[in-house]
């Protein structure tokens, strides 16, 4: 059976990593939610060789980051808790300085959109529209 490197997140935000074996990464998705996590990230692992070679660019920063917070908002988290726990894991110390950075933005009063904007180099474009008083996401079409 195959296994697959996860990071889950319990709801009072306490981080996990570790592999679970399943037939595919679907399956690995609801075995980690019923065991009461919320998967952050699932993948299949790679070979040690592979491992060894990682190229992260900006741009897959930037995925990785909208992922996570999908998934977190997706659960019901709150933006500032979400932006908080993702600014934890960042594995880039940049991108975790910009992650904090648009959290003190909202907490400051910014719209998540404008904090976004405050860092056009990193987020070049956001599907995000418009962040209201309720910290709600709405989504562009």
């Amino acid at each position: 059976m195959p296994t697959f490197s996860y990071r889950s997140t319990t709801r009072d935000g306490a981080i996990s990593e570790g592999l679970i074996e399943a037939t595919d990464e679907k399956s690995a998705i609801i075995k980690l939610k019923n065991s009461g996590v919320i998967p952050l990230k699932v993948e299949k692992k790679k070979s040690a060789y592979r491992d060894k070679i990682s190229f992260r660019s900006a741009k897959s920063e930037v995925q990785t980051f909208t992922t996570e917070l999908f998934s977190l908002l997706n659960a019901g988290l709150p933006l500032d808790r979400s932006l908080n726990i993702l600014a934890e894991l960042a594995a880039d110390k940049k991108m975790q300085d910009i992650i904090y950075s648009v959290l003190n933005l909202i907490r400051g009063g910014s719209t998540f959109s404008d904090a976004l904007e405050r860092h056009p180099k990193v987020f070049f474009f956001h599907p995000l529209c418009k962040h209201d008083q309720g910290r709600r996401i709405q989504w562009c079409p």
